[in-house]
């Protein structure tokens, strides 16, 4: 955490990221295994993100959106 400078509060701190690029599906398993939070492998936790991102276009493609703990995937066309 650093000194928020744009605050008056001498306890405001922000966040910064070290990276400005976005991780990878195969970045974000790899991680989860490393922290242990998982009990399979990240190449297995990799495989099975990607048969259910296969799985979930079928789905959003008829035209329904997916709910999930932190966003919603759906299709808007304009």
């Amino acid at each position: 955490m650093y000194k928020n400078t744009l605050s008056d509060n001498q306890n405001d701190y922000i966040a910064k990221v070290e990276s400005q690029r976005s991780p990878d599906i195969s970045q974000i398993c790899e991680s989860a295994a490393t922290r242990g939070r998982t009990d399979i492998t990240a190449k297995s936790m990799e495989h099975a993100v990607e048969l259910f991102l296969e799985e979930l276009e079928f789905p959003i493609c008829s035209g329904f959106s997916a709910n999930f703990k932190i966003f919603i995937v759906s299709i808007h066309i304009n």
